[in-house]
């Protein structure tokens, strides 16, 4: 069952890190990684696909962030990198700038994100400007931010502010806050160690008109405001939690490098247990991707927990075999990404026999679809 407890400021992951002092309470949410025995039903109902159209004009490589707006589905591919957005039914709509010299094109682009009142779309680049369009793909204007070694990530934060996250040196602000019209800094806040921060480098979601922040490796998810961080929830994974001690070694090593590589090396052989990377909520549930390992060896633990009782499921990697991928939480459905390469057969009891047809003809070189899993 749910419990308040309280979280530590400065927790056991992270005690010689320097965390934003807010309030100390909030939701403890326990679970057991060893009992993986949810099934399809227990959370979902149905499933359905969305083929994205293949053009010259719209090739993806690796779809990183999805936004929806309206019938419209943007989708990021930072890969190329490039913004491109598609119908409700997967037909390519247009893409949002492209590279080049010219006026209102990019050279490179690290996140986006999507302002709903202004009905306005925002690139981010990492050499400290955001590009403003309108939703059409028109540019508007560029805006030179405030100096900083680096940006990385990019969300609104209500109708007046932007928050951006860098991955920065202890002394600095990993989170700035910016006024929408002028970009000028409003507050910033977050110092840790930039390395270990570099394990999850989109640390925004957005729920409920409201922008939560993450990382990779500790427990606390908490609410960005103009007034600092507040934790909301703390994930409690009991004894297959990172150790403090394990943190604690890292934070010894001198060198950023030695340092990445040892991070780096002990998530590949399971000393690191994992990473934790994607992270979501919707009315019913709170949700988390738990990376463990690195390259061909890497698989996930999808953690949805019930808000209304206290009850996690628990999916080793896949659903009945469906690879999940989550992108995007909604309180109708989940969506997750389907490539070419993946297995199609777990599929097969839940789709149509024409959808199914659609999704097996994908060759190797068309995009990938998007699969809407469905809640309860």
């Amino acid at each position: 069952m749910k419990k308040e407890q309280f979280c530590w400021l400065v927790i056991g992951l992270l005690v010689s890190c320097q965390v934003p002092k807010v309030k100390e309470e909030c939701l403890s949410l326990t679970v057991n990684l060893t009992d993986k025995t949810a099934t399809f039903s227990d959370v979902f109902s149905r499933i359905d696909v969305i083929p994205l159209e293949t053009n010259d004009s719209c090739l993806l490589i690796g779809i990183d962030k999805l936004m929806l707006s309206g019938d419209d589905i943007y989708v990021f591919d930072s890969k190329r990198p490039a913004l491109y957005v598609f119908d409700k039914s997967g037909r390519f709509s247009r893409q949002i700038s492209q590279k080049g010299d010219g006026p209102g094109e990019y050279q490179l682009i690290y996140d986006f994100t999507l302002d709903r009142p202004q009905k306005h779309v925002i690139l981010l680049s990492p050499y400290g400007y955001l590009q403003l369009h309108e939703e059409d793909g028109r540019y508007i204007e560029k805006k030179v931010l405030p100096i900083k070694p680096n940006y990385y990530s990019l969300a609104c934060l209500g109708g007046d502010c932007y928050a951006l996250w860098s991955c920065v040196n202890e002394a600095e602000e990993g989170i700035t806050l910016v006024e929408k019209a002028t970009v000028k800094p409003v507050t910033g806040y977050w110092h840790n160690d930039r390395i270990l921060d570099m394990g999850r480098m989109k640390p925004f979601y957005e729920y409920s008109d409201s922008l939560y922040f993450t990382t990779a490796y500790q427990n606390v998810v908490y609410k960005v405001t103009t007034s600092g961080l507040i934790p909301t929830y703390q994930w409690d994974f009991r004894n297959q939690d990172i150790s403090g001690k394990l943190i604690q070694k890292y934070l010894h090593i001198g060198n950023d490098g030695q340092r990445n590589e040892q991070i780096l090396s002990d998530l590949a052989d399971g000393t690191l247990p994992f990473c934790m990377q994607t992270q979501f909520q919707n009315g019913c549930y709170y949700f988390v991707a738990l990376q463990k390992g690195l390259g061909i060896n890497d698989h996930f633990i999808n953690v949805f927990y019930d808000k209304a009782d206290g009850q996690p499921y628990i999916f080793d990697n896949s659903v009945e075999g469906m690879r999940l991928r989550p992108l995007l939480l909604t309180d109708e459905y989940l969506l997750s990404v389907l490539y070419p390469t993946d297995a199609h057969e777990p599929f097969l009891p839940y789709l149509s026999k024409e959808d199914y047809a659609s999704l097996v003809s994908l060759k190797d070189d068309e995009n990938p679809c998007l699969v809407r899993y469905y809640f309860k």
